[in-house]
């Protein structure tokens, strides 16, 4: 495949009903993330952890289909939907654009988080590291970054808002679930460190590649 960048989005733009429905689903995930926090404040349970596990009764119904939610957002939006959306975003603009690049490097970004999330766990325990919110943030804003040239600005003016509360929806999910305050800070570290590191491997080979064609 060629590795020459477009100078225009490869992308056709967007209709107004995708537009519609992408800031729909953004304002959506906020409005569950709030649901969902304003739970655990309630039971003074925002810390995760112990306090959240032991404030959910699994017999009361008032609490049993929020964390039906929370369990499904976290394995669907984080460990199972995300990665395969990123790849499957990634192949489209590979194809579209005829080169190797996206998909590579989306391929790097999920087997960096899985890499990261192993290691980590390993070393710190499983709970002191959460999949879900890790994976979100490594994959929603990995397709960011991938789109950031090939869509039209209101497109990626509502995809940016919908990945940022895909991440928070995630993340309080996770805290809903019994994860510990900390172990989620230290994931959405952890992704943004994933991140830095893709960008920096990213700008560094398109320098050494616009250095060799000159």
């Amino acid at each position: 495949m060629s590795t020459t960048t477009p100078d225009r989005p490869i992308l056709p733009a967007p209709s107004h009903a995708a537009l519609a429905t992408i800031r729909t689903t953004a304002v959506a995930l906020a409005v569950l993330a709030g649901g969902l926090a304003a739970q655990l404040w309630r039971h003074d349970a925002l810390l995760g952890g112990r306090v959240a596990r032991a404030a959910i009764p699994h017999d009361d119904r008032g609490w049993r289909w929020p964390h039906f939610v929370a369990n499904g957002v976290s394995l669907a939006g984080g460990t199972l939907i995300a990665p395969a959306l990123l790849l499957t975003l990634a192949a489209v603009l590979s194809i579209r654009a005829g080169r190797w690049r996206p998909l590579l490097g989306a391929g790097a970004a999920v087997l960096l988080v899985a890499v990261c999330l192993a290691v980590g766990k390993g070393l710190a325990g499983g709970s002191a590291i959460s999949g879900p919110a890790t994976a979100s943030v490594v994959c929603w804003g990995a397709a960011a970054w991938l789109l950031r040239h090939q869509v039209r600005d209101s497109l990626r003016h509502a995809l940016h808002w919908l990945a940022a509360s895909a991440a928070l929806t995630i993340g309080i999910a996770q805290l809903y679930l019994g994860h510990p305050l900390a172990a989620l800070l230290a994931s959405w570290l952890l992704g943004a460190l994933v991140l830095a590191v893709l960008a920096l491997l990213a700008h560094g080979s398109g320098g050494a590649r616009r250095g060799a064609q000159e």
